[in-house]
């Protein structure tokens, strides 16, 4: 089921996805953050590749000096 996350105690998350999907933390991260970021965006982004979309919804790091 694939809501069974949320009921698992803390702390298993990452055995959980690793078992289930065969990903690493990093991995499902990214996914997390490109359901955040594009979820109700779907139709406009689901031609994009993977990559494309885990650096348009990765966090944005500061510009640091210039």
């Amino acid at each position: 089921n694939s809501t069974d996350f949320l009921h698992r105690p803390h702390g298993s998350f990452l055995p959980w996805i690793e078992a289930e999907f065969g990903m690493s933390n990093d991995t499902a991260r990214r996914f997390m953050n490109v359901a955040e970021t594009y979820g109700d965006k779907f139709g406009t982004v689901r031609n994009l590749p993977p990559t494309a979309l885990y650096e348009l919804a990765a966090p944005k790091k500061p510009i640091v000096g210039t």
